[in-house]
């Protein structure tokens, strides 16, 4: 019997023939595996899912529709420099009812394209640049920009078309800045009314002037300026107002608030309806610089009208129906018939209804006396004001002081009766000067008539 592990037959050794035969087996074993794998539907659909999956996204990548897709708040810019608008020294107004600005100025732009290239994570607002086109503007007057929207980057323009903006044009309003100030007329509007026995007085603003900017073409044309107030309802006592509507009008009466700035932004105009009582009133006239005599016993004056009908503040109404005409200075007084005028124009703070333009006022002090002295330099006193410099001032005597009084009165008096002080002002220079002195007289029953001055030689010490 052959033996067949003889080498003459060209079997391998026993180490050999077991490594040559495992291999074979190890691959028989992967592929069965693998086929197993391939034949079992748990593993099979996935697998098959997941190929489908990536054959529709590249092909929908390669062949599919076009989408669109809106970039919102894409920043619209103006660039001015090298325009003509620039080289003529025109600015841009924008209307100011817009409630925009040219730095919160956006537009949102429609976009189609392959979704890949038009997602949001793939084109953002950053990518494209909105731009108004300043190439017409060569003039003042208004003018319709058209917003130009292009992509950023050159890459980007044949991937996608744009199919729509937002805002196509913006209206703008290209001229040289003025600016001035204009007097406020207030302007109430809607149904109110006061209290019967109560007025309304004039509309008090506060500031009465606004200051107003824009094209110069509508500055220009601006006639008057009102400010609008709208009380609601009955005032029963003095109101305030606030935020008031301010409108620049020209000569027809039509608003020009398109391009024109009013105010600064923080300025406030404020108005103040007076509401005042009603009430008859009896006219007088205070005292000054009265003599210590005459304040228990005021001298007898007769004015003109002496009863009037008028409106007030009601805290102003004083007991008995008084009401001050104006002050009557002791120094003004002399022994003749006085008479004072009081513009009723001059009276703020009440509402006179009778049609008397003035009052007057007549003092009769022809039972008094005058008597002249010399106010001299010894009795006059200087004093500095506070920051004055260190200075020695040495006044001369003043002549002709009229004293006025009783006749028994004057005749009592002497020039040593008399005294005087001035003032040294902060910024007194060396040398002769002349100050105004205040006089006085040394009773309770005369007083200095007139104003004075005296020469006095200042040293710098």
């Amino acid at each position: 019997m052959r033996n067949l592990s003889s080498p003459d037959f060209g079997c391998p050794s026993s180490g050999e023939d077991q490594t040559a035969a495992a291999a074979p087996g190890k691959k028989t074993r992967r592929r069965f595996q693998v086929r197993r794998l391939l034949d079992d539907n748990r593993v099979l659909l996935p697998f098959s899912l997941f190929l489908a999956f990536w054959a529709w996204v590249l092909l929908l990548m390669a062949f599919g529709s076009d989408e669109e897709q809106v970039i919102t708040k894409v920043p619209v810019e103006m660039h001015l420099a090298g325009t003509v608008a620039e080289q003529l020294g025109l600015q841009p107004f924008w209307p100011l009812q817009q409630g925009k600005t040219p730095e919160d100025l956006t537009v949102n732009v429609t976009v189609k394209g392959k979704r890949y290239d038009i997602s949001p994570a793939a084109l953002k607002a950053e990518d494209l640049s909105a731009t108004l086109v300043l190439g017409d503007v060569n003039s003042p007057g208004e003018y319709d920009l058209e917003v130009r929207v292009t992509p950023k980057r050159a890459a980007l323009r044949e991937k996608f078309e744009i199919t729509e903006i937002s805002v196509t044009s913006i209206h703008l309003y290209f001229d040289h800045l003025k600016e001035g100030s204009f007097k406020l007329e207030p302007v109430t509007e809607g149904e109110w009314s006061v209290p019967d026995g109560y007025y309304a007085g004039d509309t008090l603003l506060y500031p009465e002037t606004i200051t107003i900017s824009g094209p110069a073409g509508e500055f220009n044309k601006i006639k008057r300026v009102q400010a609008i107030l709208r009380p609601k309802g009955q005032l029963k006592q003095t109101t305030s107002f606030s935020g008031l509507e301010i409108r620049p009008l020209n000569e027809f009466g039509d608003n020009l608030f398109l391009y024109l700035r009013v105010g600064a932004a923080d300025e406030e105009i404020t108005a103040t309806i007076p509401v005042w009582k009603k009430a008859s009133l009896s006219a007088a006239v205070d005292y000054r610089s009265v003599p210590t005599a005459y304040l228990s016993n005021p001298l007898p004056v007769t004015l003109t009208p002496a009863v009037f009908s008028a409106a007030l503040p009601e805290a102003s109404l004083r007991p008995g129906g008084t009401y001050t005409v104006g002050a009557i200075d002791f120094r003004h007084l002399s022994p003749s018939r006085n008479t004072f005028t009081f513009p009723v124009a001059d009276m703020k703070e009440i509402k006179i209804f009778d049609n008397a333009a003035e009052f007057r006022a007549e003092v009769d002090m022809t039972d008094l006396d005058t008597k002249t002295f010399t106010l001299y330099a010894t009795n006059i006193r200087a004093t500095a004001e506070e920051d004055t410099p260190n200075v020695q001032a040495t006044p001369g005597n003043v002549r002709r002081v009229t004293v006025v009084g009783p006749t028994a009165a004057l005749a009592a008096l002497t020039a040593d009766d008399l005294s005087g002080e001035i003032i040294i002002p902060a910024d007194v220079a060396a040398g002769s000067q002349q100050f105004p002195v205040t006089a006085y007289v040394g009773r309770d029953d005369c007083w200095i008539y007139g104003d004075y001055t005296v020469s006095c030689q200042v040293t710098l010490l």
